[in-house]
């Protein structure tokens, strides 16, 4: 009898459902598992050899043996390349059973493997071999380099431990629209510097607005700046008060210098690229100050009780979708934040104006007629917006506490769409939901991804695709308006 596999240190898997969600440490990453990997996974912590696993999934799933023994193989030659498992020798997977991958999956193994990395320095013919590399691909896996392949596996795994924003706050770098300004082409440094000069002690056009935590004070140093700005911001207004941080736009020499403290982190050459650069610095300026776990890619809507999380990837409809639900009557929280903070993982308002594209402007125009006489902005992706502050009644609410998340819904817009909700399982909702993660607040442990876990089994999970706003709305607003609402 072969033995059995051990499985390396640093490895959790959690059930959901009839699948599971598999957690490394030592990676930081977490992994959704179908019901049949997590059969195995599972098998594996009872002790049972690849040979045992094998039966065993043949009966349960009720398919042919030699079926069962591929898949089962398939996922150990996976988890052993991942470093997950080990004590499979090489014979202990017979290439019968074993299917092909090619050049880029067997990539990915190397990059995530450190003795597959090993492996390949010594001979990489032997490891294509081991691996079952398709052969049309074989000799571009051979021809790799084992020193460019460290260097990669490095770049990544630094990747992977940084924060996007605290990578480039606390590098030093900036944030420019052009490495150059002015009609003299001098540095942006020297032009935030001549600009400073300039408006020395003629800073009077102040304006306080806060956001999470964190109270801003944002100089203008021109009636026209203040104009252009302002209405973005206006529902987030405050009193004057003592300042946490100051923004600056200056005028300068062909465009427009904008600090963040002393640090200019953009020039633009016209008013119309200002508001997006500054409402951006805001928002990543007042993120960056906040204690939270998680912050997500979504939409945000609230019944007052529980708040509806939106997320998904650009282009998929998810701030129409945002602002029509705000116009039906529900709280606005956000159209591209949500922030899930310790212990009980509840989301915190980011209620920052809606960025409405111009392909979403006449849908919108109905519910907003003053989106039509809204001023037009350039975004630094190059696409023109116009942004939508919420409505009065949708923003009355305390923006100072946390509220449990009660649903998810993935949106997805086409226009050959059936406008559908439709129920799907929590480990692919997690799966999908960690795909629009912008950044993980802290260290990932046993415990705080059991926390997670827990904090999905609570909430509903579905997707949307829709070419119907007005149904897509109804939809929404009945599951909100629903039973649930009274658990």
């Amino acid at each position: 009898m072969r033995p059995s596999v051990a499985i390396e240190g640093g490895l959790r898997l959690f059930l959901l459902e009839d699948e599971g969600i598999l957690f490394s440490e030592g990676h930081q990453e977490v992994y959704a598992l179908n019901t049949p990997a997590t059969y195995v996974w599972c098998c594996l912590e009872e002790g049972m050899t690849p040979d045992q696993t094998s039966a065993a999934f043949s009966s349960s799933f009720d398919v042919p043996r030699d079926q069962a023994a591929q898949s089962t193989g398939d996922l150990l030659s996976r988890w052993q390349a991942c470093g997950y498992i080990r004590g499979i020798p090489d014979r202990g997977i017979p290439d019968t059973v074993r299917s092909e991958i090619d050049w880029t999956a067997a990539l990915a193994r190397l990059l995530a493997s450190s003795s597959l990395r090993e492996e390949f320095a010594h001979s990489p013919a032997a490891l294509a071999k081991k691996l079952r590399i398709s052969s049309a691909d074989r000799k571009a896996f051979v021809a790799l380099r084992p020193a460019a392949l460290e260097l990669e596996a490095l770049r990544l795994q630094k990747a992977k431990s940084s924060k996007p924003f605290e990578n480039v706050f606390k590098s030093g770098q900036f944030v420019l629209w052009s490495s150059k300004a002015g009609k003299g082409r001098q540095s942006i440094l020297q032009a935030a510097a001549d600009a400073r000069a300039r408006h020395r002690g003629r800073m009077n056009r102040v304006r306080h607005y806060r956001l999470l935590t964190t109270t801003f004070a944002i100089c203008f140093s021109s009636v026209a700046e203040e104009a252009r700005v302002h209405p973005a911001l206006a529902h987030l207004e405050v009193e004057p008060a003592r300042s946490d941080a100051v923004l600056e736009v200056l005028n300068a020499d062909g465009g427009h210098v904008l600090l963040n403290g002393i640090a200019p982190f953009a020039f633009c050459q016209d008013l119309g690229r200002v508001t997006p650069r500054l409402k951006t610095s805001l928002l990543q300026t007042a993120v960056h100050r906040h204690s939270y776990f998680l912050e997500i890619h979504a939409g945000v809507v609230s019944n007052g009780q529980k708040c509806l999380l939106l997320p998904a990837a650009p282009g998929s409809g998810k701030t129409t979708l945002t602002a029509a639900l705000a116009a039906a009557g529900f709280h606005y929280f956000s159209d591209e934040v949500a922030l899930l903070e310790e212990p009980d993982l509840e989301v915190r308002p980011v209620p920052i104006s809606l960025s409405v594209k111009s392909g979403a402007l006449e849908v919108l125009a109905p519910l907003f007629p003053q989106l039509r006489r809204s001023a037009v902005h350039t975004r630094e992706d190059f696409e023109t917006v116009t942004y939508l502050n919420p409505p009065t009644a949708s923003f009355s609410y305390s923006l100072n506490r946390t509220y449990p998340a009660g649903w998810i819904v993935f949106p997805q817009y086409s226009p050959s769409a059936t406008t559908e909700l439709r129920p799907i399982g929590k480990a692919e909702a997690l799966a999908r939901l960690m795909k629009e993660v912008l950044v993980v607040g802290m260290t990932l442990d046993t415990r705080i991804v059991q926390s997670l876990v827990r904090w999905i089994q609570r909430v509903d999970c579905y997707e949307l695709p829709n070419s119907s706003l007005s149904q897509a709305v109804k939809l929404i607003s009945n599951l909100l308006k629903g039973p649930q609402l009274t658990n």
